[in-house]
């Protein structure tokens, strides 16, 4: 392994934290959600934070670790990728909003607002993981 190619073992061990970390604040919120009341509001921001300040601790070390050439791929993956899927994913949610037909957002018409929202939020979360993506293997690719 050259000192330009990404570490994947690390990748999945910080990873693996991250999805762990995840899967404890969902059962845990699973949970909370039959608590009533703000208890069980705050009680599932309260794990959620943590299992993101976990996941955030992790990540710093990994950073870290990396070496300067892989550093600088992910800090430009995420400047021109995310910024791209995020304008992307502004495009898509846009012309959606814009539409007066119903029938041409079949399933998206009937949706409450607060899905929506959310919806709408993880699409723009998932089009900046995209872009992301898509740029830090053309950063590689051109690197190599």
């Amino acid at each position: 392994m050259s000192s330009r190619s990404p570490n994947w073992g690390s990748f999945a061990g910080v990873m693996g934290i991250c999805l762990a970390a995840g899967a404890v604040a969902g059962g845990v919120s699973v949970y909370l959600d039959d608590v009533d009341g703000p208890a069980g509001l705050l009680g599932t921001m309260a794990v959620v934070a943590v299992a993101l300040a976990v996941g955030f601790y992790v990540c710093m070390g990994w950073w870290r670790r990396l070496d300067e050439a892989a550093r600088e791929a992910h800090k430009w993956a995420w400047f021109w990728g995310g910024s791209g899927g995020m304008a992307a994913g502004l495009i898509i949610l846009i012309a959606v909003q814009f539409r007066s037909d119903p029938a041409a957002l079949g399933p998206l018409s009937d949706m409450p607002a607060t899905e929506a929202l959310y919806n709408g939020a993880m699409f723009m979360v998932l089009s900046q993981a995209v872009g992301y993506a898509i740029a830090w293997a053309v950063w590689w690719l051109r690197h190599r």
